[in-house]
């Protein structure tokens, strides 16, 4: 079966941290695998949390704004109980850091835009205001990008008018194994 040209996934509301402050940067290139001063403002990548034995506690998504704020996401099929343990991860070592780690599921949402015209769509519909981050993501064969919005009924809607499919969990994992 060919996949439609353009699809939308929005994982459940949960797992989305703003991390802000003068000591982020420095905080997370000392907590996670990805070495995030080499991350350029606008830009994300994937990443682990471990723990001192080196045991994976955690992957995500870093979103980096800028020096002192960055977006983490969780994985896009875990559940809220692993969503709480990545902000439990995140803060374990968080002592006299001036840095906040916050939730923010209730104002933002995380969608996965996939197909053949995901990047012709991204184009065209990603006003700086729209769309908060963006990157391309590689989903084996099938081209795509993970992005982060304020408002996710606008780009849905856009999808929708431009002929795409909303798909569930299930059909996620599936397109994306």
């Amino acid at each position: 079966m060919t996949p439609p040209k353009l699809i939308v996934f929005a994982p459940p509301p949960f797992g989305l941290f703003s991390i802000s402050g003068p000591d982020s940067e420095r905080y997370l290139h000392g907590r996670i695998t990805q070495d995030i001063k080499k991350l350029s403002s606008g830009s994300a990548a994937r990443s682990l949390i471990l723990t001192p034995q080196g045991r994976i506690q955690g992957q995500f998504s870093i979103f980096k704004q800028s020096a002192d704020h960055f977006i983490a996401a969780s994985d896009p099929l875990s559940d809220g109980e692993a969503a709480a343990e990545l902000l439990q991860a995140l803060l374990q070592f968080k002592v006299a850091d001036r840095l906040e780690i916050l939730r923010i599921e209730d104002s933002h949402s995380r969608l996965f835009i996939l197909g053949s015209s995901a990047a012709e769509f991204m184009a065209a519909h990603s006003p700086p205001d729209l769309v908060q981050f963006a990157y391309p993501r590689d989903f084996g064969t099938i081209p795509g990008f993970e992005i982060v919005v304020q408002n996710s009924g606008e780009i849905r809607a856009a999808i929708k008018a431009a002929g795409g499919l909303e798909i569930g969990r299930s059909e996620f994992d599936r397109l994306t194994v």
